[in-house]
């Protein structure tokens, strides 16, 4: 149980609920709702409608959810992977929340005077002051960094709270358990501080769905499998969940269920990397384990970052450039995007990059000159690799599901958003057009409503 956190008195007034589901497709909610194992959210778009919603690019989670609660693109709020490049080398690091430079909802919300509890959205650590309660989400490694107010810390830790499983863990059965155990967790906290802390806006992400999605999602698409019934158990849990938290609202409070992009069947992963080296345009120091530092300046053109995000190795942008500004670039990134785009699997013969954007026909923003000079999305099942040191092209994959382009969903109790054809930076605008708060001009994205 938690302790000693001060119940507030509950004020009448117009409340928003959002639920996000981490990976989920469409098509996965429509087959799984009309095979019957999702009666509460079927009833949820019964009541409203369900519409695919346009995702991110790319679409991973750490840009996507940093778009959603931010309502801008990466070029605005400085999210662009898993990783960042360091301004200063070649070097990578991990980013978190204090990269991000565009307010969040939860900013807007505060400014407003009114109140948010945010539970496990991803890539909100280390979490910070708000009026409310900010508990983030994967990636958060210090626990005591990840909430606030920090007196929840020790509440959250009695129960047992946990942010994400064990990324190690490789037993099915152990996966099952644990993921059916963060979401009991997750279950205990969203209950408790629905009915503990007079909010505005709460907004919670069940991530779990995304963890089964990439580890076991063979047993999803494959009905004979002798844990298929566990992956549908798990989903019905969720279901049972989203039912609890619809039934504990009044009707002065909008739910929306959404997520954030899509999953697919891995075919598996692409190393642009060793593509670049084998046309001569990505030279390493030295033999061997390499990394980002390892590369040598003076004879790259070009290298990935994850998710297929590719930079060239520009004068006056990367510290020793040797790509010269204008025609050279140009000429360069034009002759990579005729190199990449008919990349077949040599397997099996098919296309593995759908499709490959310039960055300034793609985002816009303070941040343009951060951004990746192009942005490949891979063909469903393919994911797009950094990997610097692998000597061959197409590998299996590390996942049984990878992230994909496919369309995220929208759904609003006693909303038609059939015909507005939403964008995850729709979100933001649209939460604060709900609670009336007033949409700031930077905002990139429009009000569903």
């Amino acid at each position: 149980m938690f302790p000693s956190f001060k119940l507030k008195k509950r004020q009448l007034r117009r409340r928003v609920v959002l639920i996000g589901l981490d990976g989920v497709s469409y098509e996965q909610i429509i087959a799984l709702g009309n095979s019957g194992h999702l009666p509460n959210i079927t009833k949820l778009m019964e009541d409203g409608s369900l519409s695919r919603m346009k995702s991110s690019t790319p679409s991973i989670s750490p840009v996507s959810w940093t778009s959603c609660v931010t309502g801008v693109n990466p070029a605005s709020h400085g999210m662009f992977g898993y990783m960042n490049r360091r301004r200063e080398s070649y070097g990578v690091y991990f980013p978190n929340a204090l990269q991000i430079v565009s307010p969040q909802i939860w900013d807007y919300v505060t400014t407003a005077n009114k109140t948010t509890v945010a539970v496990n959205v991803p890539h909100t650590y280390p979490a910070k002051e708000i009026n409310g309660v900010l508990i983030s989400g994967f990636v958060s490694l210090d626990f005591k960094k990840a909430v606030f107010p920090q007196q929840m810390c020790s509440a959250l830790e009695q129960i047992d709270y946990r942010i994400d499983i064990d990324e190690c863990l490789k037993d099915r059965d152990t996966i099952y358990d644990e993921l059916l155990f963060m979401l009991k967790k997750r279950r205990e906290t969203f209950i408790y501080l629905m009915g503990r802390v007079d909010w505005d806006l709460f907004f919670g992400v069940i991530t779990g769905t995304g963890r089964i999605n990439r580890d076991l999602f063979n047993d999803y698409v494959d009905p004979d499998s002798e844990c298929h019934v566990n992956f549908i158990h798990y989903f019905k849990k969720v279901d049972d969940l989203i039912g609890e938290l619809v039934d504990k609202t009044t009707n002065n409070t909008e739910f929306v269920l959404i997520s954030d992009h899509a999953t697919a069947a891995s075919k598996g992963e692409v190393y642009l990397n060793t593509w670049f080296r084998n046309e001569g345009l990505l030279k390493m120091k030295g033999e061997g384990k390499a990394f980002f530092e390892d590369i040598e300046p003076k004879s790259t053109k070009v290298f990935a970052l994850d998710s297929g995000r590719i930079y060239l190795n520009l004068k006056g942008v990367m510290p020793d450039g040797c790509v010269e500004p204008g025609e050279e670039y140009l000429s360069l990134r034009e002759s990579i995007v005729k190199g990449l785009l008919p990349l077949k699997d040599s397997f099996t013969g098919l296309s593995m990059i759908n499709s490959i954007s310039r960055k300034e026909d793609l985002y816009q923003g303070e941040l343009l000159e951060r951004a990746p000079d192009l942005v490949l999305q891979a063909a469903p099942g393919y994911e797009l690799r950094s990997d610097i040191d692998k000597d061959y092209l197409l590998g299996k994959g590390r996942h049984e599901g990878v992230t994909t382009s496919q369309d995220a969903f929208f759904c609003m109790r006693g909303v038609d958003s059939s015909k507005s054809n939403p964008r995850l930076i729709d979100i933001a605008p649209t939460i604060l057009d709900l609670l009336n708060i007033p949409v700031d001009d930077n905002i990139e994205g429009n009000s569903i409503l």
